[in-house]
């Protein structure tokens, strides 16, 4: 066997033989007239040359040089884009270097060695061993793929490691089908006409998927513009050449924290960045976010970058070296002064890995790709920590492509292309987007999605043949249940065009489980996309496209239209007619159906026309025979041309007769008689019908009913019964809705309401009883307007008057045919006290003849009333004045340090609800159950009824604070804040002491307010008075942080630095830190203990210094340092160790207004670096660690000295830029 290999490998090398092609560019192509002209300006990626023929590649002010033509052709396919620069310019660029032949092009030889070799990126070839690898790689006719070097520029490569069998390697293009893909980065990155162009990627080293199964390989982003790093000869860029403007990187607001997330979840939102434009345009090419979170990189499946709603990329890895997870081709682009948010979300493994916090950051400017001159942000850039846990997982949904479709005609409307069923699992799903893979998506339009008969939303095409279905209302499925959904467009096109459609990631189907509220785990049948879907026995939905040289397709309307009797151009056939090409449409013929054809005078239908979308008719009109048969025949011989590619939607329409024998439910059918139809050529050759003319077989339109217009009018559910107090304006008493019948549009000129009162608190609107004689709504309400539902007026305001109506007359109001519009009676109270507390008042329609309406022929009709409201379903009660509540605003600030002589320090958010009307709020009181000492004024801030912010001042006296002649105006049916601020008082022997504390109340007794519809002044109690939070007064506090170059990431086991961080003592005093206390959280994969406290963990293990002096550590010996165990006891036997007190002898003092970093070192000595152990440090919040013992008393996550004789031995509790999280290291 051995021998066998051997002369294999003989054979290979004595057939390599090509000839080695000079570097010669002829006169016609390259020289041109230099000129003593000013120096050309360039960019990035220009090809130049000088006064001889050498070509170079311009990049960063140097020139590289392309050392014969069969290098250069693998990057360029001519020398058009050529630029003759001077001598002089030319000289002034440095030579950087030989250009490589392209990676995945050419096979490479020289004559001095027999090897032959592919080139993959960087200039790095590697050896084919066999002719079995070539013939695998490149076919039979592998030796026409090797290039000869000369000897002298073999030395620009470098030799990686032989190719014993075949395998892609970066720059191959690999066509499957009509697909083209470019092997990168390890993955098949599908490429577009339009990334194959800006990339310069030349279809003659294009080669066959053959024995390497492009299968193997995972699918990486669609290419379908410029990738540097693809483009550039030179193979040194990184980011786009075209820089312009500044872009800044920071944390949005709506990114993600705290949250538990269950096993199995798909696409778990977890970090969002936003992306601000300076001066100019950024375009965005790349990402990288690397994975900071503790846990194992494999508690995470694909990883996910979504811009405005839409999946940018396939699914990606975090590639467990370095725990970086890289997105390119990302297309973003972000306006001049403009943000943009990008979202990074993760599918959650369904294994069982217990729990672990996951979190992202994007390091460093270098981690994105984009036009920007420069990027800048407050690097990393990290995202809050959430928790993945396999203790609780989501349910599933299930989707699979479901029955079979019929092929769809090209010009059909809402042609069924899809058919599928999603079935929930364990937990209700509440379904609000799905994104689609459908084949040659810009091919077609108007897509939706149905669930049944129900509109569910419109698709929206987002870039490779991806189209996103956002619902209009979410849809749920109920658990245990299924549903079948269809997915409908217009189709274009071209004749036998296959449509695939299938759900090309799970993270595409947005299923929100009911119980866990995250998205639901995917069972994907229905993902067989692209090339991969080619039959209706496939995972994916499949139609192929019927059509010819002139194809019809039927589009409506539907059965359910009516015909109005009487009416002009009533549609009957709606089609689209299209042409493959040049076409001369001679004659097309109808026939036609009818109930009844005549009177025996006149015809029921007259002037049938052929007509063009916009109402122009294309051909016509034609005439039925009177007293001729049920079914005639309608010949439109109106000769016409369309072009190539033309689409035509056209539409059969007729006058409807209002003879006596055109009758309510007489039925009329129109059928294109595909056979007669004749057309030729532009060659003048007639079309057959069947072959060129598609379909064959008649097209039949639903039976169109004829009908009289109609008005049903009935009770809304909205607006709903109501109070309001007395004196309201502006109040929607009652609304109905008039539904227009499919005949005509219906336009309302009038209408009467009578106005029902119930004075006597008995709830019955019983006019008989006396309720009038104490209550008259003519004195009651001012007046009454209409509006539609979109607020516009429609008739208004008018009176009520004695017989408690109130008449609209001479409007126009109208509601288009087949649709429901409703009519909204709004009414003025008079500020009168009320009688019955409350009472009650509604508006109804007594009679249908109350209403008056006419079609849109000016024929009045009479309305049908199906509820008038003449029952007092809905009702609106007036009470004499509103309610106010209030509660501690969202805003409200947490306990904190208060530093002393400080102005405007806000403390409390008092927000304030009003309901029935809106409220003046003109005083309030403010008590204080800490030391008045500690503040010399407090002020509330809020808005008035303008809007301006009204500030005002008092001070404390005996623990109150009183604050009268405000103006605080508090909206019905809204909320305002009241705003609480102090100005504390200096911390001094003579004034107030370090420690003091604020705890001020709002009294719920003293706030006064007056109703501004009913004019009431209240002072009734509020309830229980509401307290701000506790606040402590000091001279000075510390502020901690994490510092700039903290250590994360990779990591070598040994004596090394852990955390680094800041310590800034305020400018008001100094601080002195006593003690200090880390959180260690650690993992152990490899088994070994190394965390363990029996395992060698000893004191000597850590030290502390202040970064500007390394030399010599803060503490004075290895006692100062405490370990302990999870459960806060001394570390000791096989727990794990949890927390490190450092009890230092000596103070550390920070001078007022400076900043000391403290770099903590460790030794991990025996932690794994094979089994990538890891380690993060945190300086706690003070709660979590105050009752560790071990330390001085009290005890917490600092223990610190204020500048001044009281304050000492403080702890964290109100050290609020707690807790600082350390970056993890991995061994």
């Amino acid at each position: 066997m051995q021998n066998a290999m051997t002369l294999g490998k003989r054979a290979f090398t004595i057939a390599v033989a090509v000839a080695t092609i000079l570097w010669s560019v002829s006169a016609s192509a390259l020289i041109a007239p230099l000129s003593a002209s000013a120096e050309t300006s360039l960019s990035n990626g220009d090809l130049i040359k000088g006064s001889l023929s050498t070509v170079y590649y311009f990049y960063d002010d140097e020139r590289w040089t392309f050392p014969n033509e069969k290098s250069f052709f693998t990057w360029y396919s001519d020398f058009s884009d050529v630029q003759t620069v001077s001598d002089t310019q030319l000289a002034s660029y440095p030579l950087a270097g030989n250009i490589v032949v392209r990676p995945g092009t050419w096979m490479i030889k020289v004559d001095t060695d027999p090897k032959t070799y592919v080139v993959t990126r960087g200039g790095e070839i590697r050896w084919v061993e066999t002719e079995e690898v070539a013939v695998d790689l490149y076919g039979d006719n592998w030796n026409q793929w090797i290039i000869d070097v000369p000897d002298v520029f073999f030395t620009d490569y470098s030799e990686g490691t032989s190719m014993m069998t075949a395998e892609l390697v970066d720059g191959m293009q690999v066509i499957d089908g009509s697909t083209v893909y470019l092997i990168w980065d390890g993955e098949k990155d599908v490429v577009t006409s339009a990334g194959q162009s800006a990339n310069g990627l030349i279809s003659t080293f294009q080669i066959s998927e053959s024995s390497v199964a492009l299968a193997d390989y995972t699918t990486g982003d669609s290419i379908t513009s410029e990738v540097p790093s693809i483009s550039d000869s030179s193979q040194q860029a990184t980011t786009s050449s075209a820089a312009s403007g500044d872009l800044e990187v920071s944390l949005s607001n709506d990114s993600p924290e705290g949250q538990t997330i269950p096993r199995s979840t798909t696409n778990a939102k977890l970090m969002a960045i936003d992306l601000d434009a300076g001066s100019a345009d950024v375009d965005v090419s790349g990402m990288t976010f690397s994975f900071t979170g503790v846990a194992a990189t494999t508690v995470l499946g694909n990883i996910y970058v979504y811009w405005n709603g839409a999946r940018l990329t396939n699914g990606k890895t975090i590639n467990s070296t370095t725990r970086d997870v890289t997105f390119s081709s990302l297309d973003i682009t972000v306006e001049a002064g403009e943000s943009e948010t990008v979202w990074l979300t993760a599918d959650v493994a369904d294994s069982a890995f217990g729990t672990a916090g996951v979190s992202f950051s994007v390091a460093s400017a270098d981690a994105v790709t984009s036009t920007a001159a420069s990027v800048d942000g407050d690097f990393p850039v990290e995202s809050s920590e959430n928790t993945v846990t396999s203790a609780a997982e989501v349910g599933e949904v299930i989707i699979d492509e479901t029955g079979s479709l019929s092929d769809v005609t090209i010009g059909q409307e809402g042609a069924e292309i899809a058919r599928f069923t999603i079935d929930a699992d364990n937990e209700d799903a509440v379904i609000g987007s799905i994104t689609l893979n459908i084949d040659k998506a810009t091919d077609h339009s108007e897509f939706e999605i149905w669930q049944s008969t129900t509109l569910l939303g419109a698709g929206e095409y987002i870039g490779d043949d991806l189209v996103m279905f956002e619902l209009d209302d979410a849809y749920t499925i109920s658990d245990g249940n299924s549903k079948t959904f269809k997915v409908t467009a217009k189709i274009g096109g071209d004749p036998n065009d296959n449509i695939g459609t299938a759900l090309e990631e799970d993270g595409d189907l947005v299923a929100i489980g009911g119980d866990f509220g995250f998205g639901m785990s995917v069972d994907n049948g229905m993902n067989e996309d692209g090339a991969a879907c080619a039959a209706s026995t496939d995972e994916c939905s499949f139609v192929t496209i019927i059509g010819g040289k002139l194809t019809f397709a039927f589009n409506g309307p539907s059965a359910a239209t009516d015909l109005q009797i009487g009416a002009d151009d009533q549609a009957i056939f709606n089609f689209t007619l299209t042409s493959q090409n040049d076409v001369t449409v001679n004659s097309i013929e109808f026939d036609v159906t009818m109930t009844d054809v005549d009177d025996g005078t006149d015809a029921n239908f007259e002037n049938f026309r052929i007509v063009e979308e916009d109402g122009t008719t294309l051909s016509g009109p034609e005439e039925i025979t009177v007293g001729g048969a049920t079914t005639q025949a309608l010949v439109f011989a109106d000769e016409f041309d369309m072009a190539a590619g033309d689409s035509w939607d056209l539409s059969l329409v007729v006058d409807i007769s209002d003879t006596a024998d055109a009758a309510a439910l007489d039925t009329i059918v129109a059928a294109l008689d595909s056979s007669e139809t004749d057309a030729e050529d532009s060659d003048g050759n007639d079309l057959t019908v069947g072959t060129d003319i598609v379909p064959s077989a008649n097209l039949t339109g639903n039976s169109m009913v004829l009908n009289d217009s109609t008005l049903t009018i009935d009770l809304a559910g909205a607006p709903s019964s109501a109070t309001v107090v007395r004196g309201s304006q502006g109040v929607d008493m009652v609304g109905f809705s008039f539904a227009a019948g499919e005949a005509s549009d219906v336009n309302v000129t009038s209408a009467d309401f009578h106005v029902y009162v119930d004075s006597d608190g008995d709830d019955t609107f019983d006019e008989a009883t006396g309720d009038l004689d104490v209550l008259v709504a003519e004195d009651r309400i001012t007046s009454c307007s209409l509006y539609n539902s979109d607020g516009d007026l429609i008739d208004g305001p008018e009176s009520v008057d004695t017989s408690e109506n109130v008449s609209f007359d001479s409007f126009d109001w109208t509601i288009p045919a087949g649709e429901t519009e409703k009519l909204i009676v709004n009414c003025d109270f008079a500020n009168l006290a009320v009688v019955a507390t409350p009472d009650d008042y509604a508006v109804g329609i007594a009679l249908a003849a109350d209403v008056i309406a006419e079609d849109e022929d000016g024929d009045q009709l009479t309305a049908t009333l199906t509820d008038g409201n003449t029952a007092d379903t809905i009702e609106v009660s007036v009470v004499d004045n509103g309610t106010l509540t209030f509660a501690l605003g969202s805003g409200t600030p947490d306990a904190t340090i208060l530093i002393g002589n400080s102005s405007d320090v806000e403390v409390g958010v008092f927000r304030f609800a009003a309901a029935t009307e809106s409220f003046i709020i003109d005083s309030v009181t403010v008590g204080n159950s800490g030391n008045d000492r500690a503040a010399d004024s407090i002020s509330i801030s809020y808005e008035n009824e303008d809007g301006d912010t009204v500030t005002s001042e008092s001070v404390l006296a005996s623990g109150t604070a009183s604050f009268d002649g405000l103006e605080m105006f508090v909206p019905a049916a809204g909320t305002a804040d009241l705003t609480l601020s102090v100005n504390t008082s200096a911390v001094s022997t003579s004034g107030a002491t370090s420690g003091d504390t604020l705890v001020l109340t709002l009294d719920a007794e003293t706030v006064s307010r007056t109703g501004v519809s009913s004019g009431a002044t209240v002072t009734t109690d509020l309830g229980t008075d509401l307290a701000a939070d506790t606040f402590e007064l000091r001279k000075t506090k510390p502020t901690l942080s994490k510092a700039s170059g903290s250590p994360s990431g990779s990591g070598i086991p040994g004596l090394d630095e852990v955390l680094r961080f800041n310590i800034a003592a305020d400018s008001h005093g100094f601080v002195t830190v006593d003690e200090l206390t880390f959180k260690v959280t650690s993992t152990d994969n490899n088994g070994g203990d190394w965390n363990d406290c029996d395992t060698g963990m000893a004191t000597s293990d850590w030290s502390i210094y202040n970064i500007d002096d390394l030399a010599d550590p803060l503490e004075a010996a290895d006692s100062e340092w405490v370990l302990l165990d999870s459960g806060l006891a001394a570390c000791s036997g096989a727990e794990t160790l949890s927390y490190v007190i450092l009890d230092l002898a000596t103070s550390v003092e920070i001078a007022a207004g400076t900043t000391e970093t403290y770099s903590l070192y460790f030794d991990t000595t025996t932690a794994s670096s094979s089994e990538d152990d890891t380690i993060r440090i945190d300086i706690p919040i003070d709660s979590e660690v105050a009752t560790i013992g071990g330390g001085t008393d009290p005890d917490g996550a600092i223990i610190w000295d204020d500048d001044t004789t009281s304050g000492t031995d403080v702890d964290g509790t109100y050290v609020r830029t707690l807790p600082v999280t350390g970056g993890t290291i991995v061994y």
